[in-house]
């Protein structure tokens, strides 16, 4: 017990950031506790400001570290840890010196000594029994009701919850269960001290684990940056590509359109030319009014209007498809899914498990085992054994649990104090180095049967180890196991003898 309390004292007394008793205990106003001196030193190293180390978001700029209150709690357990004598009492005698000795007769005093000698010296006082001040008897209180008589109150009644004397006990308390004020005191401490040790180590681990989840969060938000950067980044750089591609494009294909349309506009010009020409010639000729010479020039108008109709027949008149980007349309819903783009919270899930659970015909007993469940599993474990308190049986065999698991079903217990002694049976088994697929197929179809027959089956002492783990030591209900004509040996029988010790 000395040394289970000496470890409960160790971790409260010991600076974190040191390893050493605390020297000049300094309370942040976080609570967490440092040594001065190492509260100086984070301050130097951190440019002047001191941060929590605990990673709680405290601050504290550095001027004003001398303003932070010592932890008196800490620094008087502390004393007392380091000074176990510092309560020794004064001289009853003279009050002012320690006492060193302690007179078991008569006086029943405390005295140095120096005034042990001067009264113990002469008289009848030279034989009262001396003892060392430490070793004085614990004061026992005596009896209300019998404060005439030396009755001391050293028995606990149980039914009552209340000390007695001898006197009480014999009859005022004469039925009830009791046992002596000593043991009691000394079962109380026992069960106090492994309280508080259960707090503490549950604070512990969830103040470890919330270490751990600030460096998950950080790694995480890390790592999801990295994934924008690089995920918007490759975007706008495909985004950036297209525009140059696509702007290219489209002012290749007018600079070929319009030189298509200008060399026709250059042939089409020249014959509008030739048009003017012989439209003037025309006008010349009928302006002189004289026949011959529109006659003269009947042939070669002729022959114009001819050649330029076949001209113009090959000049065909110029047609044009509109050009567009209709997959920029799709762009709009591209960026209404980027704008819904968000941080969102990955919810875990396992619907199969809480089938499983809500479907279990008998409440007492869960059998989970050979399921694969995690950690995360095992908070829906929690939150059903929370729930249904008549449980009071829990397999976990062959599972991947971990400490963060087993620390979830150790916080439902404290509502579900039936499955204490069971939740201790939780095994989590590694898997065996040897594997045979097609026997673990079979154990799995017959994990829950009272009758098993596996003869014939070749199997081998390695495969007894399979057996022993994934059938024997999970399914509780079986009766019957069949293993003739295989070629099991002395060390396969002993695989199956260990499991049977818990499965009977």
């Amino acid at each position: 017990m000395v040394s289970n309390l000496t470890a409960l004292v160790e971790n409260v007394i010991t600076c974190p950031i040191c390893l050493k008793h605390f020297d000049q205990p300094r309370m942040l106003p976080c609570s967490h506790t440092f040594c001065f001196q190492c509260i100086q030193q984070m301050v130097t190293d951190n440019h002047g400001v001191l941060e929590c180390p605990k990673r709680d978001g405290v601050k504290v700029e550095g001027n004003n570290i001398g303003d932070l209150p010592l932890n008196e709690t800490v620094r008087g357990l502390l004393q007392l840890f380091e000074n176990p004598n510092s309560n020794i009492p004064l001289c009853d005698r003279c009050g002012t010196n320690e006492a060193e000795h302690w007179c078991d007769s008569d006086c029943k005093h405390c005295f140095c000594t120096k005034c042990w000698d001067s009264i113990h010296e002469v008289g009848q006082y030279q034989h009262h029994k001396k003892l060392s001040v430490k070793d004085k008897p614990l004061e026992v209180p005596r009896c209300g009701e019998h404060n005439d008589e030396d009755q001391t109150l050293k028995y606990w009644c149980e039914l009552c919850s209340k000390e007695m004397c001898g006197n009480c006990q014999q009859f005022k308390h004469k039925d009830h269960k009791f046992v002596l004020v000593t043991e009691y005191v000394k079962s109380l401490g026992e069960k106090t001290e492994n309280g508080l040790q259960g707090v503490q180590s549950c604070v512990n681990y969830r103040s470890d684990r919330v270490d751990k989840m600030l460096t998950e969060i950080e790694e995480e938000s890390r790592v999801n940056q990295s994934e924008v950067t690089t995920a918007i980044g490759s975007l706008r750089q495909l985004i950036d590509e297209r525009e140059r591609v696509l702007l290219e494009s489209v002012r290749n294909t007018e600079k070929d359109e319009k030189k298509k349309v200008e060399d026709y506009k250059r042939k089409l010009q020249g014959e509008q030319q030739n048009l003017i020409e012989q439209i003037l010639k025309f006008v010349v000729v009928c302006h002189d009014k004289n026949p011959k010479k529109l006659l003269d020039a009947k042939k070669p108008f002729e022959d114009y209007i001819k050649a330029t109709d076949t001209k113009l027949l090959e000049l065909k008149p110029l047609t044009r498809t509109e050009k567009g980007l209709p997959g920029l349309k799709a762009l709009k819903d591209m960026e209404t899914q980027i704008r819904n783009i968000t941080l969102e919270t990955l919810k875990y899930d396992n619907e199969k498990l809480r089938q499983l659970i809500a479907c279990i015909p008998d409440k007492s007993t869960y059998n989970l085992s050979n399921l694969k469940l995690t950690d995360l599993d095992m908070e829906i474990v929690a939150k059903e054994l929370e729930i249904n308190t008549s449980l009071t049986k829990l397999r976990l065999f062959m599972n991947q649990i971990s400490d963060i698991g087993a620390q979830h079903l150790a916080d439902a217990l404290r509502t579900n104090t039936k499955m204490e002694p069971q939740i201790r049976k939780i095994n989590v088994t590694p898997p065996p180095i040897y594997s045979n697929p097609q026997l673990t197929e079979l154990i799995t179809n017959n994990v829950n049967s009272t009758s098993v027959n596996f003869s014939s089956k070749n199997l081998t002492d390695q495969d007894m180890e399979i057996v022993a783990n994934e059938l024997l030591q999970v399914n509780q209900t079986l009766t019957l196991l069949g293993l003739d004509t295989n070629q099991i040996g002395d060390s396969g029988a002993q695989y199956l003898g260990e499991a049977l010790k818990t499965n009977k």
